[in-house]
């Protein structure tokens, strides 16, 4: 399979509180004028467009990557892991620095704060035509605050050349563009959370959000953090249980199921099984620390098989 992905690279800043830290509903409670002891803390490549780009190179797919960083040391480490999984880098290099992501990680729980940098200026003419029709599959992350305008063009010839095409927005995106659904007719396949789909069709019922969803794509995923996921089409509805795993950090868990989904679903056309590599393989994830999944498809498929035993 050739993938074509568009969206944010950036480094991960992760910092993880060994201290006592309030948490309370689901919320991580920090002191003003406090000091909190870390036990770690590790920087590394994040965003969800390079996530997925090398989880799929990583499954053994011809891979290339559509994204902005700065010319920096921290560009420079991006690039290294791009070459590292052998993603081919269709990166321009921009005027402003490489994007960060700081990463609270508390029991394995994240909260994310974010500055985008270069990958914010993401352009139109960043898009080439050649590159989407040499492509099987597209698959559109964040793209910036041209991200509207961006998804018009790579959708538009998606359309044109036939090819099988992937959204995968992200919450920010959601909050920040208006109308974003009226972009897309008969789109391939949209993956999102429980959260992103809630505040995309401004439905609180998750089966409402589907219907609604399911006017502008083929297929719906909606995933529920450890509690699973569910597959939406015309005629069916299929929930997948999430594998139960020890939980080191739940960063990238979301693009390793995007991915694991997509590279499954494109070799076997199977929803069921590919709900579940999709499961596993984001499992794989959240019982490793890091963002990318090294485990290859042998080793997923293992994976699933000793959970059914």
């Amino acid at each position: 399979m050739r993938a074509l992905v568009v969206g944010s690279s950036l480094i991960d800043i992760v910092c993880r509180f060994e201290d006592k830290i309030i948490t309370k509903k689901n919320n991580l409670i920090l002191n003003l004028g406090s000091k909190y002891n870390l036990d770690l803390i590790e920087f590394s490549v994040g965003g969800s467009a390079l996530n997925i780009a090398c989880d799929l190179a990583n499954l053994n797919n011809e891979v290339s990557l559509i994204s902005r960083i700065g010319k920096d040391i921290y560009g420079n480490y991006i690039l290294e892991t791009l070459r590292k999984y052998k993603v081919n880098p269709l990166i321009k290099i921009d005027k402003e620095s490489t994007g960060f992501s700081v990463i609270l990680l508390k029991n394995g729980e994240k909260i994310v704060l974010s500055s985008k940098g270069a990958s914010e200026n993401l352009e139109e003419s960043d898009i080439d035509e050649e590159m989407i029709k040499k492509n099987d599959i597209i698959i559109a992350t964040s793209c910036g605050k041209n991200s509207k305008k961006i998804y018009k063009k790579i959708f538009k010839l998606s359309k044109k050349y036939n090819k099988f095409f992937v959204f995968n927005p992200s919450i920010s995106i959601i909050r920040r563009e208006r109308n974003l659904l009226e972009i897309f007719n008969d789109g391939e396949i949209i993956i999102l959370n429980e959260e992103e789909a809630k505040e995309l069709t401004k439905k609180r019922n998750i089966d409402k959000a589907a219907k609604k969803l399911l006017k502008h794509f083929r297929r719906v995923i909606i995933t529920l953090g450890k509690k699973g996921s569910i597959y939406f089409d015309y005629n069916n509805k299929i929930y997948q249980k999430a594998y139960k795993v020890k939980v080191v950090s739940t960063i990238g868990a979301g693009d390793s199921f995007t991915a694991g989904f997509i590279h499954y679903y494109f070799k076997t056309r199977n929803i069921v099984e590919s709900l579940k590599f999709a499961a596993a393989y984001a499992a794989i994830n959240v019982s490793n620390f890091g963002s990318i999944v090294e485990a290859k498809e042998l080793e997923v498929l293992d994976f699933i098989k000793k959970f059914k035993t």
